[in-house]
Parts: C-alpha cells; sequence; structure tokens
C-alpha cells in the first residue's frame, strides 16, 4: 500500500491547501483551500495536483469576462502589464521591424501557437503575474511556451541572460553573481580568480574569511 503525502501548506494556481478534510463517499482525499481572493473551497487533491482545479472559481469568472469582451487588457486603450508582456514576446519573435528581433525571432526563438492568442496566454500565465515581475524563459536558447516561462523579477532575468557565464561545481550550475551570494564572496572577487585561471573547484572553496590569507598561501592576490 503506497503512503499518501500530504499536501498542506503546498500552493496550487491561486489556491493554498489549508488542511485535509474528510474523504467523499467515494473515498477520493480531499482539501479546504483558500483562493487568493479569499474565498475557501474544497477541493479534490486529483483536482489540484492534475490542475483541473486553479481557483475557488473566481479565475474561470474572470477569463469569461476577458473572452467576453475584446480581451479585458487595455481599457480606454491602456495597456495592462501583462497584455503589454505579451505583446512585446509577439512582436520581438515575429516582426523583423522590431528593435529587438535580431535576439529573438532572428536566432530562431518562437512563440507557441496556443500563445498567438492572448487569452491563451493569459489562461496558462495571468495567475501567477505580481507587481514588478516581467516574462522570462528558464531556457534561454527555447522559445516561448508554459513550461519554460516564469514571471520572474529582472535580478532574476539578469542573472539568467545567455550572456551571463554559466558555472558549474557539484552538479549545479548557475551565474557567476549567484555563486558569489552562495558562497559569501565579493563577485568581482570571484571574477578576478576565474581570470586568473582558477578551476570552479579552486575558486569556490576558499571561503571569503580567509581571503586576507591568500596572498601568503598562493603567492599573488585574488
Amino acid at each position: 500500500m503506497s503512503r499518501i503525502v500530504d499536501i498542506t501548506g503546498k500552493y496550487f494556481g491561486r489556491l493554498t491547501i489549508l488542511r485535509k478534510v474528510d474523504n467523499d463517499k467515494w473515498g477520493h482525499i480531499r482539501y479546504l483551500c483558500r483562493c487568493k481572493c479569499k474565498n475557501e473551497k474544497i477541493v479534490l487533491k486529483n483536482d489540484l495536483e492534475s490542475g483541473r482545479t486553479k481557483s475557488c472559481g473566481c479565475l474561470q469568472k474572470e477569463l469569461l469576462v476577458f473572452r467576453s469582451t475584446k480581451h479585458g487588457h487595455t481599457p480606454k486603450g491602456q495597456w495592462s502589464p501583462i497584455y503589454r508582456s505579451w505583446k512585446n514576446m509577439v512582436q520581438r519573435c515575429t516582426n523583423p521591424k522590431n528593435k529587438d528581433y535580431l535576439n529573438y525571432g532572428g536566432r530562431g526563438i518562437t512563440v507557441c501557437k496556443q500563445w498567438m492568442e492572448f487569452s491563451n496566454f493569459l489562461e496558462d500565465m495571468g495567475e501567477n503575474w505580481g507587481p514588478g515581475l516581467t516574462l522570462d524563459r528558464i531556457n534561454n536558447e527555447k522559445g516561448y511556451y508554459k513550461k519554460n516561462c516564469r514571471w520572474a523579477t529582472r535580478n532574476i532575468q539578469n542573472r539568467n541572460s545567455r550572456h551571463n557565464r554559466l558555472i558549474t561545481h557539484n552538479g549545479k550550475t548557475q551565474c557567476m553573481a549567484a555563486w558569489a551570494e552562495e558562497i559569501g564572496i565579493f563577485y568581482n572577487t570571484l571574477v578576478c580568480r576565474f581570470k586568473r585561471g582558477w578551476s570552479p573547484e579552486r575558486a569556490l572553496a576558499i571561503p571569503a574569511k580567509n581571503m586576507e590569507n591568500l596572498e601568503q598561501i598562493n603567492g599573488f592576490d585574488v
């Protein structure tokens, strides 16, 4: 008999799992959830994990309003942040006259067929958007589709830039800024180490607290 994993406290779409409640009459596991709109709803575990239920019902209502109008995100000609992100994404991937086309469509970055319709993009990405977040591709060599996209801060996007040097150490790959933050060392010091030809193992192994002794140990500054 397989062990039942408790998902209390986890997030599914707009829903936060509060606690497990009694199973329904067919034995299906159910949870009490709180939606971002503050409503509470009892949802089957299978519906949460499969993505069939993402909200208390408010998301479906919003999408219905968006689809029954043009799309609900350009009132009086003013673009919403989500609509602006979608529009810019499509333009830089499909319009050769766009100033960013060379770095996107010009090098083979595409938008999936479903996302050429704003309502589909909104359904996939709208619920996770927040102020200050912009659209980011997880793998910068691949195009725009649900599994490869997220809403991210500018800081995360800058670190995820294809121009950043990625360092792999102990099976983990990330940019130098992330490594510097993780091991507690100045970014410029880490850059200097790699410019001197240090291996990732050596550059990342010496903590900042030992920096003052490095000149004597290694014969030169870091």
